[in-house]
């Protein structure tokens, strides 16, 4: 399993998490043995959780503690994000402003989100085949604490070959 948590959640997890971030607390540093159990994180996303306060930055360093944060490096994300911008303007898709979530999705394998952002297009975007494909699922809630029992695990993640110079 491979979850991206957007910064909009952040102040979820605090000391006491918030009752929508604990089951994917309790998930992320379970004791029970399990490679298929990771938040995937980098570039614009990382930048804005770790400036997001100190209970999601203590999150991330016990889930990256227990050898389940993964992290994409810029230079896989930056030209998957221009591919996401060239299709929001393909298909004339106005007020999105996450591309770089989309891109994180697109090259983790990530399939869940975690975010609770109804202002902005991110949840129809995850969710159409167009930008993520296969569709994402979205987390918002407790009530969605099933979606961590999904099997889809991240991709291998694979730095950029280096051109000989």
């Amino acid at each position: 399993m491979c979850l991206i948590i957007d910064a909009c959640v952040a102040n979820r997890f605090t000391e006491l998490p918030h009752e929508n971030a604990e089951p994917i607390v309790k998930w992320a540093l379970s004791v029970k043995p399990s490679a298929n159990r990771h938040i995937v994180y980098g570039g614009k996303l990382k930048r804005e959780l770790l400036r997001a306060g100190e209970g999601i930055r203590r999150f991330l360093r016990n889930v990256e503690q227990s050898g389940r944060l993964i992290e994409v490096s810029e230079a896989l994300l930056n030209p998957e994000q221009i591919i996401v911008e060239e299709l929001y303007d393909r298909h004339e898709i106005d007020g999105a402003d996450d591309p770089h979530i989309l891109a994180l999705a697109r090259i983790s394998g990530s399939r869940l989100l975690f975010t609770e952002d109804n202002r902005s297009k991110l949840i129809d975007l995850f969710r159409d085949k167009r930008f993520v494909d296969p569709p994402g699922k979205v987390y918002k809630s407790k009530a969605n604490a099933d979606l961590l029992k999904n099997p889809r695990k991240c991709k291998p993640i694979h730095a950029p070959k280096k051109r000989a110079g």
